[in-house]
Formats: structure tokens, C-alpha cells, sequence
């Protein structure tokens, strides 16, 4: 794997709220080399998850995986994916009790999800009990554009919810005006409409977030370190060093309450 030094350093730490690991599309990629690219690009912290493919789950291998990125990084924030099967087989996820995770992904393209179902609910008041966030995939058909979750969101509004890719960014907008307890990620979303969020005075329910490493599928670019600090260069010269700051170090620090070696402009 090449190596390249990123060529602009934070006096703030970087944080990364949507990362994955283990297999997709026939690749595999260990922890230890995400965190590896991660670090190279000066991301101190970030939350990651296992690819939500469609196979079920193998729990020992998947415990293993993510017991592995821990070791790796003692600051990564885990986030566990949940399928209705899991929560079918398990009512009280369990599982959660396993590892420390600090946030609950659930795939609604992938996994068949109904956004207002009984199962989802249940998921949704698990968190409410647990005061666990959770993040929701948006996109890839009907029922999981972030429209279809407005419901629920505001029936649970003590639940941190992260509208994941934003998809559609104006349903995203809409819901996030009236529920202030949901957030969007910027993973998949271009720079440019990263600044709809700033005019719309949502910047500070913004988070940088990259879907890394699935991004590389889908570029013509082979080197994940390069399309990394690309990805930054391209949403600071759109909004700004200090609306950087803000949606990559302030609001992860907000949303996870860590106030901790955190420089905030």
C-alpha cells in the first residue's frame, strides 16, 4: 500500500463517524489496515462498524472482527448492526452487553427494515432504555430514504438518531428542522451540498462523516489514503476550515459527550 503524509494538519482532533470494516464485494479489510489509513490521515477517533452485507451474521466470527478493531484502537466507538432477525431471535439485544458499543446501525436498504414496524420500534425503544444513539442508512429504495423515518424520530425524541448519506438531502433537511434530535452525516454526500446545511442552520447537527472505505468502489482512485484527504481538502475548500472544525471534531464531541483533549475555534 502506498504511502502518502496528508499535507494539512488540524490543531484540532479529527473525528469519523462512519467507518467499516471486514468484507465487501469480495475484499477484505482488516482493522488493523483501516486504522493504519485512518491514523496516516490524522483522524484521532471514529466510529466503526462491520460492512452490513446481506448474508446473516456470523456472530463468532463478527464478535472476533470487532473485538480486533478495539484492539487495534482503543478509541474507536463501535457500532453494532442490527437486523430484524437479530432482534426476532434476541428481543433485548444482548449482544449490546457483549462489547462496549457505543451506537446501533440498522441498513434499511439491505436488511428490509419497515420504517414505522413493530420491530424497528422495538430497536427504537432498546435505545430510549440504553440512551444508545442510533444511525439509519438512507437511500436505495423508498422505505429507507430519510422521509420514511420522520415518524418514528419524532415519536422517540430522546433518541439520537443519524440520518447516514442524507439521502434525500431535502427530506433530510426537513426532518432535521423539526427533530431536534436527529443529526446527518456527510458520507456520500458531495461538498457542495454539505453548504445547504450550513444555510439552513443545521451546520451544528452536521457530521463528517466518509462511508470509508466504500468510497474507493466507486472512483477511479486505488490509493485509500489519497481519496481520504481529497475527501477533506474538497468539503474545507467548500465550507470552510472552521465549519470543518465544527462538524468534524466539535459535533462528534457533542454527540458522544467526550469533552476531552478537544480544541474547539
Amino acid at each position: 500500500m502506498k504511502k502518502v503524509t496528508i499535507s494539512t494538519r488540524f490543531d484540532f482532533p479529527l473525528y469519523d463517524i462512519h467507518i467499516h470494516f471486514g468484507e465487501y464485494r469480495g475484499c477484505f479489510f482488516p482493522p488493523e489496515d483501516i486504522n493504519e489509513v485512518l491514523l496516516r490521515c490524522g483522524v484521532n477517533q471514529y466510529s466503526a462498524m462491520l460492512f452490513p452485507n446481506t448474508l446473516p451474521a456470523n456472530k463468532d466470527r463478527d464478535t472476533w472482527l470487532n473485538i480486533k478493531m478495539i484492539e487495534r484502537n482503543s478509541k474507536v466507538d463501535l457500532i453494532l448492526v442490527v437486523t430484524p432477525e437479530m432482534i426476532k431471535t434476541d428481543e433485548n439485544l444482548s449482544i449490546l452487553d457483549s462489547l462496549p458499543y457505543k451506537m446501533i446501525k440498522l441498513h434499511g436498504c439491505l436488511h428490509n427494515w419497515h420504517p414505522n414496524g413493530k420491530v424497528i420500534r422495538r430497536v427504537f425503544s432498546l435505545a430510549k432504555t440504553r440512551n444508545i444513539p442510533i444511525m439509519l442508512h438512507t437511500g436505495g429504495r423508498a422505505k429507507s430514504d430519510a422521509g420514511s423515518y420522520y415518524r418514528i424520530c419524532s415519536e422517540f425524541p430522546s433518541v439520537k438518531v443519524i440520518l447516514a448519506h442524507s439521502r434525500p438531502i431535502g427530506d433530510t433537511i426537513n426532518i432535521m428542522q423539526q427533530c431536534s434530535n436527529v443529526y446527518a452525516d456527510t458520507s456520500c454526500v458531495s461538498a457542495k451540498k454539505i453548504r445547504l446545511f450550513e444555510s439552513e442552520g443545521l451546520i451544528n447537527r452536521l457530521l463528517f462523516g466518509t462511508d470509508f472505505p466504500v468510497p474507493i468502489f466507486y472512483t477511479n482512485e486505488t490509493n485509500l489514503q489519497e481519496w481520504y484527504t481529497r475527501n477533506i481538502s474538497e468539503i474545507i475548500s467548500s465550507i470552510g476550515l472552521q465549519s470543518f472544525n465544527t462538524i468534524a471534531n466539535k459535533n462528534y464531541a457533542d454527540f458522544f459527550n467526550l469533552h476531552r483533549n478537544t480544541i474547539f475555534n
